[in-house]
């Protein structure tokens, strides 16, 4: 069924490719004709592979097409390829883009299925809205700006554990850990507090300030060590195409090819391989330091109040000693 629907698409496409020019076709409003052509061209190399089920690789030159042409119909593709490969919430999010148009930009038979897949789905998901009353307050959701208030913000997450932050200077941050569950749709309202002039209020963070600082600089350093290895894979893959080049150039088999030319190849993809595996290492811990920052604004510590009071009974006097600790 879905490898049919990927067809009807396609049909959706070209139709839509026809008559691009026409001004009640706002998906092809101010994309050149030449863009068109490159996007349809991306579009028919991708659905190629689908049709072999090779998911991850149409969906990556999906994301090709949608580069120079965003058609809804390539949208459909790509949250279809998405639902294949396990991913509900970038499934759901090429769905949007592709209903955003409503039906008249997709089959008839397309248009149904997308509204079967968004419906099937939400139920994968969880809707989450968020509102913050204080003007000028950012609400922080998993470490990402949402809004600035007042406002309010809906948003279609995975299900799980979510983090909410809510800060503005010279107020007290305030978070709150949402756990949403698959199906469900859930309202919260956060605000940073304000600080009584008239109480003297102790703040804290969770670690010290330095430590969010630390993991991002840390991650930085780490990416910066994969630049070297980029560099020399890149330079060994280029003394490689022009060893091949100068020994094979009408072309050669493999076997052919010197041992020391092959070892060029080899050393480039495994230099290659650590920079990237270094680059996400890297990226990784600079983004957590990111969000280890962001939760470790500080917090209001309440202070021990004590309280004396006279106290008489019985002929006999003293004192009553009450407290908040």
């Amino acid at each position: 069924m879905k490898r049919r629907l990927a067809v009807l698409a396609v049909a959706a496409l070209l139709a839509a490719h026809a008559s691009a020019d026409e001004p009640e076709r706002p998906w092809a409003a101010g994309v050149p004709q030449a863009q068109q052509a490159e996007a349809r061209k991306l579009y028919d190399a991708g659905n190629l592979l689908f049709e072999q089920a090779r998911y991850g690789q149409a969906l990556a030159i999906y994301r090709d097409a949608v580069k120079a042409w965003d058609h809804p119909a390539i949208r459909y593709n790509m949250a279809v390829a998405n639902i294949h490969l396990d991913q509900p919430l970038a499934a759901y999010e090429d769905l949007e883009r592709a209903l955003r148009f409503g039906a008249e930009a997709l089959a008839e038979d397309v248009y149904a299925q997308a509204l079967t897949y968004q419906k099937l789905l939400l139920g994968q998901l969880a809707r989450l809205k968020v509102s913050c009353a204080e003007p000028g307050a950012q609400l922080f959701l998993d470490g990402e700006l949402v809004l600035t208030g007042p406002g309010d913000r809906s948003r279609v997450l995975l299900p799980g554990k979510h983090q909410l932050v809510a800060s503005k200077p010279g107020f007290v941050a305030a978070t709150r850990a949402v756990e949403l569950v698959a199906g469900s749709s859930v309202e919260e309202t956060l605000a940073p507090s304000a600080l009584p002039r008239f109480v003297p209020v102790r703040t804290e963070r969770r670690w010290a300030a330095w430590v969010p600082w630390a993991v991002a600089g840390a991650g930085a350093a780490v990416a910066a060590i994969g630049v070297p290895f980029e560099l020399a894979a890149r330079s060994n893959m280029q003394d490689h195409d022009r060893q091949v080049g100068a020994a094979c150039p009408t072309g050669c088999v493999p076997s052919a090819i010197p041992a020391s030319t092959r070892d060029l190849e080899s050393r480039a993809h495994l230099e290659s391989g650590v920079a990237i595996g270094l680059f996400v290492v890297g990226g990784a811990a600079v983004a957590g330091g990111i969000v280890l920052a962001v939760l470790n604004q500080p917090r209001p510590v309440e202070e021990p109040k004590v309280a004396f009071a006279p106290l008489f009974t019985d002929g006999r006097a003293g004192f009553v000693v009450s407290g908040r600790f």
